[in-house]
Order: C-alpha cells, then sequence, then structure tokens
C-alpha cells in the first residue's frame, strides 16, 4: 500500500467528497430512491 494513502488520507478525502456534495443532490437521490421503489412496488 502507498505510504500516503493512509486512513486519515482517505478521512481527509471522504470529508471534501461529502462536502462537494449539496442538499440537491441528496434531493434528487432520495427521489429517485422513491421512485425506484414505487416502480418495483416495494
Amino acid at each position: 500500500m502507498h505510504p500516503l494513502f493512509s486512513p486519515y488520507m482517505e478521512l481527509v478525502f471522504l470529508d471534501d467528497f461529502f462536502q462537494d456534495l449539496t442538499l440537491e443532490d441528496l434531493d434528487d437521490s432520495i427521489s429517485n430512491a422513491t421512485n425506484r421503489r414505487k416502480l418495483f412496488g416495494m
């Protein structure tokens, strides 16, 4: 494993990733999941 790719670096990367997500993205994925449930009758 590359020395730079430590659990700490992974956490920093994930933090950046989640900060880039907007509430709109979240709403979209929630409504997509809801639509999918309706589609499959779940």
